[in-house]
């Protein structure tokens, strides 16, 4: 490995979710590691290493601005890794991710724009590839729970077992805020009328990969509230599947290309889909119900622009997000439901404490980003613009763990 001055730099480090990034590698990152920080304004920057009790003589500060090749280029030739919160991702990330791939740099980010991590891979993916370069987008609650949850999962059946898995479904239990920056993602999406192409179920599959008929109906994404049998329980739609099907299913794809799905569990004709389970204080699905028609409220409002104005007035602003009370009393808890290939179903859950949105997501990328940076040799897969399970494996779950995640099965 070609030796750089640091091993991570942390970029959009001033915003809501960036300086919660910095808490993190204060806490947690190896005293042998070197890591500084970047964003466009000094100021800033320099105000959150004094909020956090940091120097720049322990912490270096970098200014670069997005829409400059040249700073992003230099930025990325002085590190192994580039973690970035600089959202949307799509105004801010194009011309970092370029530079990355120019200077042999891996990245990771906590996107969720889907239609910006089909441009990345349209663009970038066969040099990334050529380099054994880890451009690796959703490293956050987005979509590492039903990504990396769904490779161990099947795993384990394998272990158990010996056999491929056919489907999973994956079912969130959440509580948690939003925060401005979410919101200003889905608004842009919103604005470029790119509806379309996140509707489309396939969407980050490889380039003329085959899909069937069949494929298409088995993971269609589900509109309506469903009363889960196995579960005995009502379920909604999960307001992020559209974004966390798409990752597992360009996991799976990515596998088949390479030849490792069968190994790793994933049956020929393996389908992906989740939901969220909602507390129904009289059994009764009226919140489900609800739920669902909140959902589809917001959607409706998202695609006008007098719904887009009206979300601006209520909604959290972009650097703006919830409390540290909240963030600190969140959870998430996803259930998977695993069918074999001979149809036995088996059960796993994924427990994390904090807001899935902030505090989650948080702890996900900086471990994401200290893997490429200490073990980039040991992780598995090629180069590429990737996904968590293809660039990390079951390595992630290792770290998960040890910050305090539950992974488990249940009877």
């Amino acid at each position: 490995m070609i030796k750089r001055e640091f091993d991570v730099i942390l970029y959009g480090a001033s915003g809501f979710t960036g300086k919660q990034t910095v808490l993190d590698f204060k806490l947690h990152a190896p005293s042998s590691m070197k890591w500084a920080i970047a964003g466009r304004s000094k100021e800033r920057l320099e105000a959150v290493l004094r909020d956090l009790g940091l120097s720049s003589d322990r912490v270096p500060i970098l200014v670069a601005d997005s829409q400059d090749l040249d700073e992003l280029e230099k930025l990325a030739a002085r590190t192994h890794v580039v973690l970035s919160t600089a959202g949307p991702f799509s105004l801010y990330a194009p011309k970092l991710i370029q530079a990355c791939v120019q200077q042999s740099t891996h990245w990771c980010d906590i996107t969720g724009e889907t239609p910006f991590i089909r441009q990345m891979i349209d663009i970038h993916h066969a040099e990334a590839r050529e380099k054994g370069l880890k451009i690796v987008p959703a490293c956050g609650f987005d979509s590492v729970p039903s990504d990396i949850g769904t490779l161990w999962a099947i795993h384990e059946v394998m272990k158990k077992t010996g056999r491929k898995s056919a489907e999973v479904r994956s079912f969130f239990t959440v509580k948690g805020g939003l925060n401005g920056g979410t919101l200003a993602s889905a608004r842009l999406i919103a604005d470029r009328a790119e509806f379309k192409k996140v509707a489309h179920i396939f969407l980050l599959d490889p380039e003329n990969t085959p899909h069937s008929d069949e494929e298409f109906r088995a993971n269609a994404d589900l509109r309506k509230p469903q009363y889960i049998s196995a579960l005995g329980k009502w379920a909604a739609p999960f307001f992020m599947a559209a974004i966390n099907t798409r990752i597992v299913r360009r996991s799976v794809a990515l596998f088949r290309e390479n030849t490792e799905a069968e190994l790793l569990g994933y049956s020929t004709q393996f389908r992906y889909n989740e939901m969220m389970i909602i507390s129904e204080p009289f059994g009764f699905p009226l919140v489900t119900w609800m739920t669902t028609l909140g959902l589809a409220v917001f959607d409706g409002l998202i695609r006008t622009q007098f719904g887009r104005k009206l979300l601006d007035r209520v909604g959290p602003a972009p650097g703006v997000g919830p409390s540290e009370k909240a963030m600190n009393d969140g959870f998430s808890r996803t259930l998977y439901l695993v069918k074999d290939d001979t149809g036995q179903t088996h059960r796993f859950e994924m427990i994390d404490q904090g807001d899935p949105g902030n505090r989650i997501t948080v702890r996900i990328v900086c471990e994401c980003a200290r893997l490429l940076a200490e073990e980039s040799q040991l992780l598995p897969g090629q180069g590429g613009v990737l996904t968590p399970a293809t660039a990390f494996g079951l390595k992630l779950v290792e770290r998960l763990r040890a910050r305090g995640t539950i992974f488990q099965a249940l009877p």
